[in-house]
C-alpha cells in the first residue's frame, strides 16, 4: 500500500537505514526488493561497541 502510494505521487525511490547490528532487518528489507547503497562505519556507539550504519535503496517502477 505504501508503495503503490508512492508511485502516485511520482516518487522513484525509497530509502532505509538500518543498524548492522539489526540484521534480521536488514535480510527482511533484502528479500523485498531493497539493496546496500551505502555503509557508515561506526557511525553509532551501544553497549561499549561500535556499529555501522547501512543504506539500502528500492527503485518504485
Amino acid at each position: 500500500m505504501l508503495e503503490s502510494e508512492l508511485r502516485r505521487l511520482k516518487i522513484a525511490n525509497i530509502l532505509v537505514n538500518i543498524s548492522s547490528e539489526n540484521v534480521a532487518s536488514l535480510n527482511f528489507h533484502k528479500t523485498i526488493g531493497y539493496k546496500e547503497c551505502g555503509n557508515f562505519e561506526k557511525i553509532g556507539y551501544k553497549n561499549g561497541r561500535y556499529f555501522d550504519l547501512i543504506w539500502l535503496q528500492k527503485t518504485l517502477n
